[in-house]
């Protein structure tokens, strides 16, 4: 069975592979399950060499016997003797059945990405990368678990009951938080018709805030309080009486009076700039709890879509 965990990449790809193999003629085990067969037979040293094969399969197969020696912590004498304990002539006849013996996993994974692997790995230019990618990882998860623990349940339950009872919602965020705005947005529109995506630019607000009802919601996304066309078009909004439901950086939970409601969404990171994954992260969670909570609604406004698409469909047909 193979088994690869992304950072750092393992793969187990001896157990992938039909135990038997034709070499010169003879019916043998593949390279990895020879080694496992003669594990106990193999001296100290040399089983250090096995281990690290086993570990480091990728590496082996283009990595020169003084780079192998090195990383096992042995000399080059005891990795001849390895392979030679192993059957094979010497160090070049057991690498040549090693590339082979990878080489036939592929059709099991992407070609191309196998062959980049290598390479990388071989120029030593992967392992870095690998790290980097690693510690960002890390830090979103961690984001994303931080905010999933803090956010209350009683909130999250006012907030989709606002959402489902207000006759128009509007979103609003600006730089980092545009696209958790713009998703939101889109995704609300598309289960209730009823959600719009507006600029906080302060040119366009006194058309938007003349519209603005009492049983209107405005949702806003701000992780960064200097944003503050958009901190007015939420307290504008709210003077107008609509409901305001704030999402802010829960690193910096400021309160604002004219929120009703206010989530929280850890979004630093270990670069420059904040990352919106949690903020997406709150917007799927407010998503799914609407969609479940009003699934005719989302049926309908999908039948309704599904009808529109068919119309502009017939109509491309006939102009085209």
């Amino acid at each position: 069975m193979l088994e690869s965990t992304c950072f750092p990449l393992t793969i187990r790809w001896y157990e992938t592979v039909d135990p038997t193999d034709i070499r010169n003629g003879a019916a043998v085990m593949d390279v990895i399950s020879l080694i496992d067969k003669n594990y106990t037979k193999l001296s100290k040293t040399q089983q250090m060499v096995a281990e690290y094969i086993k570990k480091e399969t990728v590496i082996a197969s283009y990595s020169t016997i003084e780079k192998i020696a090195r990383a096992a912590g042995v000399s080059t004498a005891t990795v001849v003797r390895f392979t030679n304990s192993l059957g094979f002539s010497g160090f070049a006849d057991f690498q040549t059945q090693l590339q082979e013996y990878l080489l036939r996993q592929t059709d099991k994974i992407n070609r191309h990405a196998l062959t980049n692997k290598l390479v990388a790995r071989y120029e030593g230019i992967s392992t870095s990368v690998e790290e980097e990618l690693n510690e960002l990882t890390k830090k979103y998860i961690s984001n994303i678990n931080n905010t999933f623990k803090e956010i209350p349940i009683e909130d999250i339950n006012k907030v989709t009951e606002s959402i489902l009872n207000a006759d128009r919602i509007f979103v609003a965020g600006s730089r980092t938080n545009r696209s958790s705005a713009e998703y939101l947005t889109f995704s609300l529109s598309r289960m209730f018709g009823n959600a719009f995506y507006i600029e906080s630019d302060p040119a366009s607000f006194p058309e938007i805030l003349s519209g603005i009802r009492k049983n209107d919601l405005v949702i806003v996304f701000c992780v960064y309080h200097y944003l503050i066309n958009t901190l007015r078009l939420a307290e504008y909004a709210k003077m107008m009486g609509a409901k305001v439901i704030m999402i802010q950086d829960a690193n910096d939970k400021k309160k604002f009076d004219f929120a009703d409601i206010t989530l929280y969404g850890y979004c630093r990171t270990n670069i420059f700039n904040n990352t919106p994954a949690s903020l997406i992260y709150i917007s799927d969670i407010i998503i799914g709890l609407c969609s479940q909570r009003a699934q005719d609604r989302v049926k309908e406004t999908e039948s309704k879509i599904r009808r529109y698409k068919s119309e502009i469909s017939k109509e491309q047909r006939f102009y085209s």
